[in-house]
Order: C-alpha cells, then structure tokens, then sequence
C-alpha cells in the first residue's frame, strides 16, 4: 500500500484574493504509514481535498481553480520535503552519512515509509495563483 499524505489547513490561513492574482495557503501535513514510491507523492490533489472539506464562507475556502507556484515544508523530525513544481509531488529526503561527510540529501528509498516521517509534525505554506477569468 502506498504512504498517503493528507493535509489540513489552517482557518483563516488562506483567503479568497481576486483572480489574476497570488495566494497563500497554510496547514500541516500527516503521512500515513505505507509504501513510499521514488518520485515522490502526488500533492495538489490533496490540497484540493483539504481546501473542499471546509465548509463555504469558512476562512480559508477556496472554491476556484489553482496552480501551485511554491510549497515550503518542514517538519521537527530530522527529514527534509521538497516539492517538485515540475511533477507535482512532494518528496521525502535524508542525509546518508554514511556515503561521506558533506554530501547532497537523498531520497528515501522505495519500501517502508519511516517510522520518523509517519509521526512527523509537519508544517507548510503553499503560495498558490489563481487564473484571470
């Protein structure tokens, strides 16, 4: 079964700007225990899950099409996510030591997604555009 990432936003964190123009959108994020596939996993669908479950007229609804431009994300556990604009995916990566001192992060293999990224508390803020009509 593959890790699932699914995303809460902060009341009041996101607005509704005019269109033409650029938002942003905050919340945290919780992955579930699974199968992690190199690459990354798919990310704007789950914001657009957690976007439709707040209720109309509450902050942060919004109810138009969007474009992520930017997603910077951090959790307190060790590990390091980054989202890919050019796939869309939020990736998971760690530094290998033990490959040498000084060298880039890695992803995480695919298999098990760590305990470490599972309890993770993880936090982002999306900066998101939204078409001229």
């Amino acid at each position: 079964m593959a890790s699932v990432i699914t995303a809460t936003i902060v009341a009041g964190s996101s607005n509704k700007p005019p269109l033409g123009t650029t938002g942003l959108i905050s919340g945290t994020l919780t992955v579930g225990a699974g199968n992690y596939a190199a690459g990354g996993i798919a990310f704007k669908a789950v914001l657009e899950a957690a976007l439709a479950a707040l209720a109309f007229g509450t902050p942060g609804f919004v109810d138009r099409a969007f474009t992520i431009q930017h997603i910077i994300i951090n959790g307190i556990a060790g590990y390091h996510y980054e989202y890919s604009k050019a796939s869309g995916k939020v990736l998971f990566r760690y530094a290998d030591y033990d490959a040498g001192a000084d060298g880039p992060l890695i992803e995480i293999p695919n298999g098990a997604t760590p305990g470490g990224i599972t309890g993770d508390t993880i936090s982002f803020l999306a900066v998101v555009t939204y078409p001229a009509a």
